[in-house]
């Protein structure tokens, strides 16, 4: 049974873990603090109630020790829940700045990290970085082709997208991770393979918010979890990010780009429409399939994305949000003839299906 006790404005509480290899117990202890407001008689009936809780999560292995790592508890925090929750991309992402966050407060036992780590780690954010960029000093095609791949296989033995692949054969850099992997694979030296270049860089006012919103997100969690009883990125100014203009066409550059497309090829030229008489995003275009599309009513179902990221390549997912899903109605009138739109997709739908039939 747990052990509670009553300590200012909080109840102190411990359970026993069971054992350790050399007999010794091993125990569990947490902090639960009284509520404003809250009566004597019921706040001890609350603690009391937050024990029996606390000794259930200790007893399945749920409560981790406050003295835990940082890098350790986020990588608990990407599987039980980033993983299970967030968009793909958005993990990604996450995954991608942990590696500044890490090499700043990963070795750090997440009950130590104090409001002044998280302040340091912002301001040092400012700082330029020189990331590594991969570009080819091979053919790439020709060589995929000698050592016995094809693209999509080459992709999948050594664990890259296939888009890391394309890049390469189209003579575009990739990334440092994909690199490696790729030299292993392929059993050629990295300075061979590639040309290696560095470029000073500074990280976007965003993207050094992401890094804020990724910690806060993950201690927010141990607060939850129990593991420890404040957040301090609450009690750290977040950085500030300023808004800035969207870039759009206005009414004579769109019909000057549409002048430009009439001699382009189909495919072009239906995405450049389509994006720009339905506001959809790029990936909802992408995600379109030939039911979404009402040709009698001039009306466009969006359904889903197609995304991209350098984990799974290209990939099918939600919208954005629910409220992403939408129809689309294709108006007739403005100072171009909305109906073209229709009409190139009609297009393309019996060019498809020709081509399926050869």
């Amino acid at each position: 049974m747990a052990y509670v006790k009553k300590r200012g404005d909080s109840y102190f509480i411990r359970c026993s873990a069971g054992y350790d290899s050399t007999g010794k117990q091993i125990q569990k202890s947490m902090t639960w603090r009284i509520p404003e407001g809250m009566s004597p008689k019921k706040a001890e009936k609350e603690a009391h109630h937050q024990a029996a809780i606390f000794e259930e999560q200790v007893r399945n292995g749920e409560v981790y020790d406050g003295r835990l790592k940082f890098k350790d508890f986020a990588e608990k925090w990407f599987t039980n829940y980033a993983e299970l929750h967030l968009r793909p991309r958005t993990v990604t992402r996450y995954r991608e700045c942990m590696q500044r966050i890490n090499k700043a407060v990963g070795h750090v036992p997440i009950n130590k990290i104090r409001p002044q780590h998280l302040i340091k780690f912002y301001n040092s954010l400012t700082d330029p970085i020189i990331p590594r960029t991969y570009a080819p000093a091979v053919d790439f095609d020709n060589l995929i082709a000698t050592k016995g791949f094809t693209r999509s296989a080459l992709a999948k033995s050594c664990g890259v997208s296939e888009y890391a692949v394309r890049q390469l054969v189209n003579g575009k850099y990739i990334q440092e991770k994909p690199a490696l992997k790729l030299s292993e694979a392929l059993e050629i030296p990295l300075q061979e393979l590639f040309n290696i270049s560095e470029s000073e860089h500074v990280l976007s006012q965003e993207t050094i918010l992401s890094h804020h919103r990724i910690i806060s997100s993950i201690m927010s969690k141990a607060v939850k979890w129990q593991i420890i009883p404040s957040n301090p990125a609450e009690r750290v100014e977040a950085p500030k990010v300023q808004k800035k203009e969207a870039v759009y066409l206005d009414e004579y550059q769109a019909v000057e780009m549409l002048e430009a497309l009439e001699n382009e090829p189909l495919q072009y030229k239906t995405a450049i429409y389509m994006l720009l008489y339905t506001g959809f995003r790029r990936g909802e275009m992408l995600g379109l399939k030939w039911d979404d599309i009402n040709f009698d009513n001039n009306t466009i179902a969006v359904k889903r994305s197609v995304l991209y990221n350098s984990d799974m390549g290209v990939f099918e997912d939600e919208t954005k949000n629910a409220t992403s899903q939408r129809i689309i109605k294709v108006s007739t009138g403005g100072f171009v003839d909305t109906q073209e739109i229709l009409r190139l997709s009609e297009r393309m739908a019996a060019k498809s299906r020709g081509f399926m039939a050869k």
